[in-house]
């Protein structure tokens, strides 16, 4: 407590993976050795490092894997009040050393802590200094800085997850962070930089399944998972006119999902979530029924500026089913120009089932979105259908000779609306408790057994197949109501509408 204690206490210690009779150990009071006999004897070689100043801490030591002779050490001065970083490197086992600190600014704070060679790549290194983090591309000829949103907080360790790629490393009092997928960095080169765009190589993906449900609230505070999926990693070196447009195509070169990505100056990091799109929204134009005072009032019925509301429902349905564990194509067309990689998904390795357990899955997962989309559309164009006769029926209150299209377009609305109900719930208000007050309609039912055939990787049961059939032929039976009235009922209507020079009510078919 009343000053700082200077001794020959063992700070760093490091052992070749080349040659296990290499060790390299760092002390308190800024002394370096190294035995190349397992120990037997050591050699001070800090005695080699040219005008180094006294009573420093060697607080970090690399033995290289790539070649026995060299190592990387770092010296933190700040106790002695001296704050530059002093960072060296030796290539013949200390007999010399140089300083490697181009490119690392000086402040209070620029002492470094932490040196670590990237396990892929030579002459990749990782600097952590006292309030940020750098990486060197030349073998620490220059340092570049890595901080993204990472926090001005001393860097205290490193390591390089080699199965996944991620850099992990932990801050003096502020946690853990963790840079995902390093593979970026270690395809960087200087033609890289020079070309204009670049797509590099997706590192390969997990197929992960969660085993049931749970809950983050509470715990995001502390921590914040990145994004599920694949990481799309491409460099641009000056903006692009035209937006970035990505495609996931499978084996067969069939489009899966397509997306756009960031088009900024640098590296830009986009994620396929490894699914399909999602099917269509429900887009709700007219009121619940049964509830006529909500277009009124503070709590009235909220439309988005393109004039519909969303449709809330209990459950969870099949949007996006995941893709199955294979080999997709990763395409980017930007500027006219098309950039193709190779991208490998593999399956979850808790998961017990087959490839083609999972490719029966996806299928039908798949037939039940199509039939989700198709109740969609159906009921899109029923809703459209149901504005425009809502409307007409305000304008042709003022026309005392429309009572018979007055009378006419209810009967045409109740019609829909008898239709439509049969494939949502238009009562619901959007409230908590109308999944307990109101039955759920073939769209929920379709939703929700999208939902158990894509629960874990399992092959469906014949009792799945069974229900889609039976929801598919009741689908059918209303597609065919539609139809009738769209093709039939609705242009009687509009001839009752052209006859009192009144603007004919389309369909969105």
């Amino acid at each position: 407590n009343v000053g700082v204690d200077y001794g020959t206490t063992l700070y760093a210690l490091a052992e070749s993976p080349l040659n296990k009779d290499v060790l390299w150990a760092g002390s308190n009071d800024g002394l370096v050795h190294v035995t190349r006999d397992g120990g037997k004897t050591w050699k001070m070689v800090s005695n080699h490092i040219s005008k180094l100043p006294l009573l420093g801490t060697v607080t970090s030591i690399v033995a290289s894997r790539y070649e026995a002779g060299t190592a990387y050490l770092t010296i933190d001065f700040h106790q002695v009040n001296n704050r530059d970083p002093y960072v060296y490197k030796t290539d013949n086992f200390g007999k010399s050393w140089k300083k490697i600190v181009a490119g690392i600014p000086k402040s209070m704070f620029s002492y470094a802590q932490i040196i670590r060679e990237d396990p892929e790549r030579k002459g990749m290194l990782y600097l952590g200094t006292e309030n940020a983090i750098y990486f060197s591309l030349n073998d620490g000829k220059n340092w570049m800085p890595l901080r993204n949103n990472l926090p001005p907080a001393p860097v205290r360790w490193l390591a390089v997850q080699r199965e996944f790629g991620d850099l992990v490393l932990s801050t003096y009092g502020r946690g853990f962070w963790i840079l995902d997928d390093l593979s970026p960095l270690c395809q960087m080169s200087d033609s890289v930089l020079a070309f204009g765009f670049h797509l590099f190589k997706p590192r390969p993906v997990y197929r992960f399944r969660r085993n049931g449900g749970y809950s983050e609230s509470g715990l995001g505070k502390y921590y914040q998972d990145p994004p599920e999926g694949a990481a799309i990693n491409y460099y641009i070196k000056k903006m692009p006119a035209s937006e970035v447009k990505i495609s996931i195509l499978d084996a067969n070169q069939k489009l899966v999902n397509s997306f756009t990505g960031s088009k900024h100056a640098g590296i830009n990091r986009v994620y396929w979530n490894l699914r399909y799109p999602d099917s269509p929204e429900v887009k709700l134009r007219t009121l619940p029924l049964g509830h006529p005072g909500l277009a009124y009032g503070p709590q009235s019925i909220q439309y988005n500026k393109d004039g519909w509301r969303e449709l809330i429902v209990e459950g969870t349905g099949p949007d996006g089913p995941m893709a199955v564990p294979g080999t997709y194509t990763v395409q980017i067309e930007v500027d006219g120009k098309q950039y193709t990689q190779t991208l490998e998904v593999s399956k979850d390795p808790k998961s017990s089932a087959t490839l083609e357990d999972i490719h029966e899955q996806i299928n039908l997962a798949l037939q039940i979105q199509k039939k989700v989309t198709d109740l969609v559309k159906m009921t899109n164009s029923i809703e459209w259908i149901r504005k425009q006769i809502d409307d007409l029926q305000e304008f042709m209150k003022a026309n005392k000779t429309a009572d018979d299209l007055i009378e006419a377009g209810k009967n045409l609305d109740q019609r829909f609306i008898d239709l439509e109900q049969k494939l949502i719930v238009l009562r619901t208000t959007g409230a908590s408790e109308n999944g307990l007050r109101f039955p759920q309609q073939l769209f929920s039912h379709l939703k929700m057994l999208g939902y158990y055939v894509m629960t874990g990787d399992v092959q469906p049961t014949r009792s799945k197949y069974e229900v889609f059939e039976e929801l598919s032929q009741r689908l059918q039976h209303y597609q065919k109501a539609y139809n009738t009235l769209v093709d039939t009922n609705l242009p009687e209507f509009n001839k009752m509408l052209s006859a009192k020079g009144i603007m004919i009510i389309n369909a969105m078919k």
